[in-house]
Parts: C-alpha cells; sequence; structure tokens
C-alpha cells in the first residue's frame, strides 16, 4: 500500500473549510487511509504520483543546478542562489497548481484520462486567458504566483538553515564521542582486541553515514511543518473557483463534495479560518497527521535500513576481514605444532 503517497489525503483536507475532522494525528489517517482504500480500491493510492514525478523531477533538476552555480554555503553568493531559486520556482509554480487540482480530484468524478502534458499545456492556458472552466471566483493565477514565491524561497531557504544546524550539532556530538573512546582506548594486546576494536567502531562509521540522511529528513519536515498554516492557505486559494470536486474526508462512507469557497484574498482567508475552523487555529493545520505519518514512515524505513546495514557489515567484517584470516591461521599453527613435535619423537 503506497502510504508514502499521502499529500494528496493532506491536501484534501486542507481545503474542505467546512469538515468537522482534521485528522491532526497520525491514527485518524492511518483510519482515513484504510476507508479511502477500502471505498475505492488500492487505485487511489496512486493518486497524482505522475505528475508529482513530473514536477519532483523538476525541482530536483532545477536545485541541483542553482547549487552548482551558486551554492547557497557560500556568503558571497547567496544572493544569487536566492535569486536563481525564485526563477525557478517562478516557472514551477504554475505547474503546481495543475498538479494540485489533479491530485485531490475524486477519482468518482474523473472522466477524461490525464495526459503528461496537461502539466505543461494548462498552466499556460490559463495564464494567457484561453483556459475554460472557472468561475469568477478563480483568482488570477499571477496573483497566485506572487503569493506562492514566498513559500517556496522560503521553505528552501528555511530547509537548509534547519539542515545546516542540525549537521553542525550532531557532528560535535560525534566529535566529543570520537575524544572519549580515544581517552579510553586501551593498548592492544592481541589480535582479538584488535578485531574487536574495529568491529566496534562500524555503528560509529554507519552513524555518520546516516546523518545526512536524518538530517535531510527532518529538515524538511520541520519546514513543512512550521509553513503549514500558509500552505493551507494557498491551496485554498489555488483550487477555488476551479470546480473541483474532492472525496469527502468528514464520514466514513466517503463520497464526494465540491469546494465552493468564496475568499477575497489571502487575508481575507486567514481571518475567515480563524472565524470558523475552531480556536488555536486549529482550521490551519487540517490534514497535519498525514504529514506526520509521511515522514514518520520515512524515516522508519531510513532507521530500518541503517540497523540492516550495520548487521551486514558487522557479519561481513568478522568473516572476511584480514585480522580474522590471520587469527585462524595462528591458531591452526598452533594447533599443528603439537601434533609434529609427536611425529618427530615418534
Amino acid at each position: 500500500m503506497n502510504i508514502f503517497n499521502s499529500f494528496f489525503f493532506r491536501r484534501q483536507a486542507q481545503i474542505q473549510s467546512e469538515s468537522s475532522r482534521a485528522h491532526l494525528t497520525p491514527l485518524s489517517a492511518i483510519r482515513m487511509v484504510y476507508t479511502m482504500k477500502y471505498q475505492q480500491g488500492s487505485g487511489v493510492l496512486w493518486k497524482g504520483c505522475f505528475s508529482s514525478l513530473i514536477l519532483t523531477t523538476m525541482e530536483t533538476i532545477s536545485n541541483n543546478l542553482i547549487d552548482e552555480i551558486a551554492p547557497l554555503n557560500n556568503t558571497s553568493l547567496r544572493i544569487k542562489h536566492i535569486l536563481l531559486k525564485a526563477i525557478s520556482s517562478f516557472l514551477l509554480i504554475p505547474m503546481y497548481s495543475v498538479h494540485l487540482l489533479r491530485s485531490v480530484q475524486s477519482d468518482l468524478t474523473i472522466v477524461n484520462h490525464w495526459s503528461p502534458l496537461t502539466i505543461f499545456i494548462e498552466p499556460f492556458q490559463r495564464l494567457l486567458g484561453i483556459k475554460t472552466g472557472f468561475y469568477a471566483r478563480a483568482f488570477p493565477l499571477w496573483y497566485l504566483i506572487s503569493l506562492s514565491l514566498p513559500y517556496f524561497v522560503g521553505r528552501h531557504a528555511l530547509q537548509y538553515f534547519l539542515n545546516h544546524h542540525f549537521l553542525r550539532f550532531r557532528e560535535e556530538n560525534f566529535h566529543k564521542k570520537d575524544q572519549l573512546i580515544n581517552l579510553n582506548t586501551k593498548q592492544f594486546e592481541t589480535i582479538d582486541d584488535i578485531e574487536c576494536q574495529l568491529i566496534d567502531t562500524i555503528p560509529n562509521l554507519v552513524d555518520r553515514s546516516f546523518l545526512r540522511i536524518e538530517a535531510n529528513i527532518l529538515s524538511v519536515f520541520l519546514s513543512n511543518f512550521l509553513l503549514y498554516p500558509y500552505e493551507t492557505i494557498l491551496n485554498r486559494l489555488f483550487v477555488q473557483g476551479t470546480r473541483t470536486i474532492v472525496d469527502n474526508l468528514d464520514t466514513t462512507n466517503v463520497g464526494c463534495i465540491a469546494i465552493n469557497t468564496r475568499y477575497l484574498g489571502l487575508f481575507d482567508c486567514c481571518r475567515t479560518i480563524i472565524e470558523t475552523e475552531g480556536t488555536w487555529g486549529r482550521g490551519f493545520f487540517k490534514g497535519i497527521g498525514f504529514l506526520m505519518l509521511k515522514f514518520g514512515l520515512i524515516y522508519t524505513s531510513a532507521y530500518c535500513l541503517k540497523i540492516l546495514i550495520e548487521r551486514l557489515a558487522i557479519i561481513y567484517t568478522q568473516n572476511t576481514s584480514e585480522l580474522s584470516k590471520f587469527h585462524h591461521y595462528v591458531i591452526s599453527k598452533q594447533q599443528q605444532e603439537p601434533q609434529q613435535y609427536i611425529n618427530e619423537s615418534n
């Protein structure tokens, strides 16, 4: 079951302004995923995967090019890096709008098959005013791009900031740990001591390799978590006036509901959520349980893979190390010497 592809559940929960269930915990998210799978089959869990793959590939390529041209860790090139990221986001946001609409739309209402070219054609049709089928309440794409640029650029900068500081904090801990190990290391007297010390260093080496993966997962999760309220507002503004029908996440018998909002803009959407969707900004965090579920599964999978690699590395070292081979050779020679002495005596 493709639970990793839970972004469309999260977005469907975000844009349902009249729903009473907010899905704020992973348990609520798991129950909803199971209900959707039971009602509509396993195919619903792959909804939006293809458009997400296209968008993620293009974003990854653009980020790699930007890092090659102007690395963010170079203080003299940070402004250039931010400008290049803003340009790439400006080009990708129209495609994100198409991906968002396709991913949240209920499979029960889709008639025409989605073409891969749609993600490239529809944004420019909407920019030029050619796209039909929208209500007058739909916001101009230029307006949505201007609101989305701070989000995408800010999320990118926040990910780098969190990743950098988390890596520095963990590397300092590793350095202190290595110093303690060096202070407590005794003078090796036998081959067994050397081999045991070699095996004991394997978990530390695997932890160092896992460090960047862990930092990347946590930085992406925290940046998405901190900017989640703003993402909720953006997704509602993107969907307004597009005749989108989504799955009803408010009941156990999943049906369809139409998105029929009348926001006047960013601040009106924010004010309406505060006034009508519960205290403490509960409406801003609708569907955040799906975000926790997704990154919880990603981190758990990565951690289990780390444990597996660590165990395999220890087994491989024990069986194939030169120290082990030499150790067995010495033992065999020691066992052969008494036998040779007995034969010579006879």
